[in-house]
């Protein structure tokens, strides 16, 4: 009962509020879509810019190591060669090495004053003269190769140290208070930059702006990546820049988001704002402009309530004529099926057809070779000539030929099925399989093959069906010779690759064919040979395998001696 009311309440709801409740809801519904959309570029938009700031950053830092390296390494043996180092070195005199340092130093000084040491050490890796105030003493990486090394060290508090190690096995370090990268990152990005080292149970921060970033520092440890600070929004980011058994040193940064984050969503608001001035505008409309319509609409639903009754009465009629054109129909169906299964089995017994001729055509060579060989064995019995190698060479020959007739029962069987499974092969490997099935016949026949073949071009396809293609080329060939009685028959055989595609040639100079136009030699059961040579669907088959089995190319055309066959391929 309940359900019926709510029916007929709906029912009794007029068209004009009907119209007006579902341009809302639509409305509201594209307003909802274009509320999540706007919402969600904003927010990929802000994470791909991230991202490319992120690589930006890395790249900074990464650029400021490499730059102060190659700075120092210079540094070093700038005062390695300047007046009386060398010397002093070499001859152990640690204070005159002080003393001609001395002025290099307070130069060094005045360029950085982030360098904080510079120590020579021997070549057991002792301290044995030093600038400033140093904090390693001994180095523990000794190195006796000429090399240069830096890295971050944590000995009581945090020291970037780099190493220079000479020829004569003595090194010179330059330390430098790791505040130097966190300044020279902050003097090109407007970031909050933190060197963070993790010293076994230390914690140890580097920050260039300590009264303002002491906000960020409960964030640090933290997970979270967007951030907000005094109503600002920030993005934290983090990369690892060094990491021993007992140090991990990682740049912590927070990149200020909130101008573009608010740029967009003004943008997303004023759209928003946009649809909802189009909305109000199209109600008014709906409300006014249309009220004729809807009138009209609405004295045709009451038309509709009042012919309902007569369109009870009429669809009681129609049903008994529906019943009858059914059953009729239904007959007709049953008839169709019944014509369609017989066709189905008359296409299945003209492919069955084919392919008996086609197997036949086939097996002419390989029964000739398997025949000439049993003529030959019997007449070098007969001679008393025929020796054991002569016999097992002749009995592999015929088997090759007799295994290939079995296999072209199982290509053409495959043929027919739905469900082939393609294969990696290289084309020279397959063209050159096919090559020994005939080479008897055309060392007796006196063909000469010319091969230009790209041994490295490999494919993805049907290999035992473009096998038999190229065997039914060739064969066709053959027949030209002897038909035409070629005095020196030649047959040419390319592959190569032009822009993604495999080409496959196969000419010959056995005078051309003689059909036109030249195309109609591939539709089936026409020949050129005589009736006993072949059934005319050899070339129909080779064009059926490579274009709707191989999704390929297959093409004729006469040359200046003879004909050309051209199969084009995809490597794929």
């Amino acid at each position: 009962m309940k359900y019926n009311k709510s029916i007929n309440y709906i029912n009794n709801i007029s068209t004009k509020t009907k119209t007006i409740i579902l341009v809302m809801g639509l409305f509201f519904t594209l307003f909802s879509i274009i509320s999540f959309i706007g919402i969600k570029t904003a927010k990929d938009f802000l994470v791909d810019k991230q991202k490319t700031y992120e690589g930006y950053f890395e790249k900074s830092y990464f650029d400021t190591v490499k730059n102060i390296k190659a700075f120092y390494t210079n540094r070093a043996y700038a005062n390695l060669n300047s007046y009386g180092v060398r010397q002093s070195i070499e001859q152990k005199d640690y204070t005159k090495l002080l003393n001609y340092t001395k002025k290099r130093w307070d130069v060094l000084r005045h360029e950085n004053k982030y360098l904080k040491a510079l120590t020579f050490y021997d070549e057991k890796g002792n301290e044995t003269t030093n600038l400033g105030n140093p904090l390693v003493k001994k180095l523990n990486n000794k190195k006796d190769i000429f090399d240069t090394h830096s890295d971050f060290i944590f000995k009581n508090k945090p020291v970037y140290k780099i190493t220079t190690f000479f020829e004569n096995g003595h090194s010179l370090s330059f330390e430098i208070d790791p505040m130097y990268f966190v300044a020279k990152i902050n003097s090109v990005l407007q970031t909050q930059n933190f060197l963070v080292f993790e010293h076994k149970e230390k914690f140890f921060i580097i920050s260039s702006q300590s009264n303002i970033n002491k906000k960020f520092l409960p964030y640090l440890k933290s997970k979270q990546k967007i951030i907000e600070i005094d109503g600002k929004t920030y993005v934290k980011s983090k990369f690892e820049v060094q990491r021993t058994n007992s140090l991990k040193v990682n740049f912590i940064y927070f990149s200020n988001i909130t101008k573009q984050q608010n740029h967009i969503y003004k943008l997303i608001l004023e759209g928003i704002g946009l649809i909802l001035f189009f909305a109000f505008f199209i109600l008014i409309i709906l409300n006014f402009g249309f009220k004729i319509l809807i009138d009209r609409l609405e004295d045709s639903n009451k038309l509709l309530q009042k012919s309902k009754g007569k369109l009870k009465n009429l669809n009681e009629n129609l049903q008994v004529q529906v019943s009858k054109e059914v059953e009729q129909r239904v007959k007709k169906q049953e008839e169709v099926i019944r014509a369609n299964e017989l066709l189905s089995q008359q296409s299945k017994l003209a492919s069955m057809g084919e392919m008996i001729m086609n197997i036949a055509h086939q097996w002419r060579q390989p029964l000739t070779v398997v025949s000439s060989n049993l003529v030959l064995l019997e007449l070098l019995d007969e001679k008393n000539k025929l020796t054991k190698d002569k016999l097992i060479t002749k009995i592999h020959e015929s088997q090759n030929q007799i295994d290939f007739m079995s296999k072209t029962i199982d290509d053409f069987r495959n043929f027919f099925k739905p469900n082939k499974n393609k294969e990696k092969f290289y084309i020279s490997s397959a063209i050159e399989t096919t090559l020994s099935l005939v080479k008897v016949t055309y060392k007796k026949n006196q063909i000469e093959i010319i091969k230009n073949v790209d041994e490295n071009i490999e494919i993805t396809n049907y290999k035992n069906e473009f096998s038999q293609v190229i065997l039914n080329l060739l064969n066709n060939c053959n027949d030209a010779f002897i038909s035409n009685e070629i005095a020196n028959p030649k047959i040419n055989i390319s592959v190569f690759k032009k822009n993604n595609q495999v080409i496959i040639t196969i000419s010959d100079n056995a005078g051309g064919i003689k059909i036109e136009p030249i195309e109609k030699i591939f539709e089936p059961y026409i020949s050129t040979k005589h009736q006993s040579l072949g059934t005319g669907i050899g070339l129909y088959m080779c064009k059926t395998i490579i274009e709707k089995n191989m999704k390929g190319f297959l093409s004729v055309k006469n040359i200046s001696n003879g004909a050309i066959f051209e199969i084009i391929l995809n490597e794929e």
